[in-house]
């Protein structure tokens, strides 16, 4: 190993995961993950969604900060 190589800093990342509309009983939403029906039926039941985030080597912290939103009301009504 030269002794650049043994200086030189590693990449780190930081990610913060907000969430714009709190809704009680969703704390993330994501796409579906393809995994086999049958299997995921057989563990948690039918009609559950799953999330899996799998953070890189180079990630330290993940957030997941609820934001309060106010949504403006129209001059309509």
């Amino acid at each position: 190993m030269s002794k650049k190589a043994l200086i030189e800093p590693k990449t780190k990342h930081h990610m913060e995961i907000g969430i714009k509309k709190s809704d009680p009983s969703q704390v993330l939403a994501a796409r579906k993950v393809r995994l086999r029906d049958r299997f995921l039926n057989a563990i948690f039941g039918r009609g559950h969604n799953l999330v899996v985030l799998v953070p890189g080597e180079s990630v330290n912290t993940i957030s997941i900060t609820e934001m309060e939103v106010h949504e403006l009301k129209k001059a309509d009504e």
